[in-house]
């Protein structure tokens, strides 16, 4: 929740590669670096220089929080449980 929270704010992403969910978001809304103090440093400083770098993550994001919006997935969630029930 937290890295849909930051997207939905507007916030470009920077995780390790130990967070299994951020293969999705991988180039897309943020960067995903080894779990090393250098590494997330240098990935900061990156999109902090780099504003285009930056404005593309935050229009990827926009899209991202539409794949992911609350009412969508409580649709899918529940066809699950339907499914599993039958």
């Amino acid at each position: 929740m937290t890295v849909l929270e930051a997207i939905a704010c507007g916030t470009p992403i920077i995780s390790t590669e130990n967070c299994g969910i951020m293969e999705y978001f991988r180039d897309r809304v943020g960067l995903v670096v080894k779990p090393t103090p250098k590494s997330l440093a240098d990935a900061l400083l990156k999109i902090l220089q780099d504003e285009e770098l930056g404005d593309v993550f935050r229009r990827n994001g926009e899209k991202v929080i539409e794949k992911f919006d609350v009412s969508k997935t409580i649709l899918q969630l529940e066809e699950v449980y339907e499914a599993a029930r039958a």
